[in-house]
């Protein structure tokens, strides 16, 4: 892990919206260089909080592999998955408008 990464996931959970920002803006790049082996080394070290790795999850944008990942993690996860996802964005065309709705 990157030196100052764990102190980044835990701005995931920060009130402060610059914070916040910050974080989902680094963690978005990390998931897109580093992709789903990245995310799950994370996920499987146990060092997360489950709202740290719900919003993880969202991070990836990678749906519906997000939300089913969230879902295999438990109820805190996902519930945190779902109750931060965002529909708006998502295109006219998003494949799966009934598993979101």
């Amino acid at each position: 892990m990157i030196e100052h990464e764990s102190e980044i996931l835990e701005l995931l959970e920060s009130g402060e919206s610059a914070d916040f920002s910050f974080a989902t803006g680094y963690l978005s790049q990390r998931f897109r260089t580093e992709g789903w082996q990245w995310v799950e080394e994370l996920l499987c070290d146990g060092s997360l909080l489950p709202a740290q790795s719900g919003r993880l999850l969202l991070v990836t944008a990678d749906f519906p592999r997000a939300w089913e990942i969230a879902e295999a993690y438990g109820e805190d996860v996902a519930t945190v998955f779902w109750r931060h996802f965002r529909t708006s964005g998502l295109g006219h065309d998003f494949p799966h408008v009934e598993t979101v709705a």
